[in-house]
């Protein structure tokens, strides 16, 4: 996990988040997909999901591949954030950063939670 993410979900995590966030429109980056957003999960739990239908694989300037997701919205659809929250918080008993981690050591665990949400949603990807 990014030291960035990892910061990320303690935080939500020490403000006892329990709810989605809503927008944060007075974050620098705010629309970083689109208005309305949900900023919750500024940083994606399920990163790298490896769905092509939401991502692909990116060359760097040194040759090597990173996952990228830039044109991917999913966990930013306030439907799909709430339900991310529940089954986090679940999976970590109740802290988001030990149900992340729980997706992290589990792929399968991943794939099953990715597979409920698109199914809930949806899977396009923005143009």
């Amino acid at each position: 996990m990014h030291p960035m993410a990892e910061r990320h979900f303690k935080r939500l995590d020490e403000e006892g988040v329990r709810e989605p966030l809503g927008p944060r429109e007075d974050c620098e980056y705010y629309p970083c997909h689109f208005e309305g957003q949900d900023c919750t999960w500024c940083f994606c739990p399920l990163y790298p999901c490896l769905d092509e239908s939401l991502g692909g694989w990116v060359r760097t300037r040194d040759g090597s591949e990173v996952w990228g997701c830039q044109d991917c919205d999913l966990v930013h659809r306030p439907e799909v954030a709430e339900l991310l929250l529940r089954e986090l918080l679940q999976l970590g008993d109740g802290s988001i950063l030990e149900g992340v981690k729980v997706l992290e050591e589990d792929e399968e665990v991943k794939r099953r939670l990715l597979e409920r949400i698109k199914a809930k949603r949806g899977s396009r990807r923005r143009p």
